[in-house]
Parts: structure tokens; C-alpha cells; sequence
């Protein structure tokens, strides 16, 4: 059961063996709405449950999937979420001792964003850069940026850049620091491109000014998939001279 592929993917370990379990996102922006739930194999029972406190929402999809989790709100084969019924749920189709689970959420709160590791500086090389990684995946999403010391409009609805690692990661570039400026703060909007009335995320973020040449390294928090003692860095380099040549490296 997918809300138009749109969601998030729970990865997690099982017997040493790494998996995903897909989690569709709901969104009734605004609170308005409806949407009509079905299940289409139900022959063998069908429980639409919600979680009943056991789920940290800062879990993100990872939901907790024991059964003692869960209440039973419903066994017909439909169900009516809303923006009245905001929560996490799944439905589980199945009898005896075989069951399959699909896991969803409803929401009015729209869309989150993460910013991933240290924003880019403004320097001689390149403009600012900042990373965001976005609550839900499926959406095309544009953004638009504002220059609060001027309340310059740098971009206007922009299409985010296609991320090989899915479209939640939201790359958003061009951030100019004021001339004169050591640095500047930016007002970024990230929406969907279409659909999803009245969702969007807002955030603020402050880009130095720079003429130095600087590196930066950061751990992204992941191993080597073949040896285990082996951790994963992001190296980020930026400032310096413009000209540069094979001889002044």
C-alpha cells in the first residue's frame, strides 16, 4: 500500500541481513480532506491498527513493530483517514500464524526538513550550498530562496536537482553573501512541485563569507559495507583562489 509512491523507508538489520520496509506518507496540509483506504486481498482478515504510544516520533519511518504496539480500530476492509485522524498506523492482512503488515502515516504538519552536514561556504570558488534532506520521498520538490539582509528573491521556485540517492535530498545552491557582507542568513521554501496544497517547509540558514582555502571532515555515520573496521567520511573543501593552476597544487 503506497500514498503514490510517496514516503519513507525504514532501513534495518534482521538476522545480521540489512533490509527496508516502506512507510507511505499521508499529508492533509491544512486539515482538509479525505482519503478512502482499501484493502483488496482480505479473504484472510484484515486489522487496521494504531500505534498506541510505543512510537518515538523522532523514529522517523522506523515504527516499532511489536504487536503490543498496536490497537485494532477497525476489521473492515476500508478505512477513512483525514486530518482529523493524524497518527501511525498499519494494516495487517493475514490469519493463523502468516500475516503481512503495511505501515503508513497521516499528517497535517507537511513537510520537514534535515540539514545534512555543514552548510557550503560563499568563496572566491563557489557560492554557498546548502543540503536538505526532506521527511518524505516520492515528491518533486522546487524551493526558493530569499536573502533576508536585502530580501533579495536569489531563486524562485526552482526544480531541486535529481539526487541519485532519492528525490528527498534536496540540494539548493547559488547562495550569495552580500557584497560587503562577511556573511548572510537565507530564508529557504522547499514545496511540491505539484499537489500537496499549503505543505512546505521553511528554514534559516546563515552562509559565511570566505577567501581562505579550508577542508572540512565529517563522519556520515556509516561502515564500509565490506570491512567492518572501515568508517565512511565526507571530505568538503571550499574557499581559495580562483586561479589556480597543476603547478599550485
Amino acid at each position: 500500500m503506497q500514498a503514490g509512491n510517496v514516503g519513507g523507508t525504514c532501513t534495518y538489520l534482521e538476522n545480521n541481513v540489512t533490509k527496508e520496509r516502506w512507510v507511505s506518507h499521508f499529508l492533509f496540509c491544512g486539515g482538509s480532506g479525505s482519503k478512502v483506504l482499501r484493502a483488496n486481498a482480505y479473504q484472510g482478515g484484515v486489522a487496521w491498527q494504531k500505534a498506541n504510544g510505543c512510537n518515538n516520533d523522532t523514529w522517523g519511518n522506523c515504527f516499532d513493530t511489536k504487536d503490543s504496539c498496536w490497537q485494532t480500530i477497525s476489521t473492515d476492509n476500508s478505512y477513512t483517514i483525514s486530518g482529523s485522524t493524524v497518527g501511525k498506523y498499519r494494516l495487517k492482512v493475514g490469519s493463523g500464524s502468516c500475516f503481512k503488515y503495511y505501515y503508513f502515516e497521516v499528517s497535517t504538519t507537511g513537510f520537514t526538513g534535515v540539514l545534512e552536514g555543514t552548510p557550503t561556504p560563499h568563496s572566491a570558488l563557489s557560492l554557498g550550498v546548502v543540503n536538505l534532506m526532506m521527511n518524505v520521498d516520492g515528491i518533486d520538490y522546487t524551493y526558493t530562496v530569499e536573502r533576508l539582509s536585502d530580501h533579495q528573491i536569489l531563486a524562485n521556485n526552482v526544480d531541486a536537482p535529481v539526487d541519485s540517492r532519492g528525490k528527498r535530498y534536496v540540494k539548493v545552491g547559488g547562495l550569495q553573501v552580500k557584497s560587503g557582507n562577511t556573511s548572510d542568513t537565507f530564508k529557504i521554501t522547499v514545496k511540491a512541485k505539484t499537489g500537496f496544497t499549503d505543505c512546505k517547509f521553511e528554514g534559516t540558514y546563515t552562509i559565511p563569507k570566505t577567501g581562505e582555502m579550508t577542508a572540512t571532515v565529517e563522519y556520515t555515520q556509516e561502515w564500509s559495507e565490506d570491512t567492518c573496521s572501515q568508517a565512511k567520511f565526507l571530505f568538503t573543501v571550499s574557499g581559495g583562489q580562483k586561479k589556480l593552476s597543476l603547478f599550485d597544487i
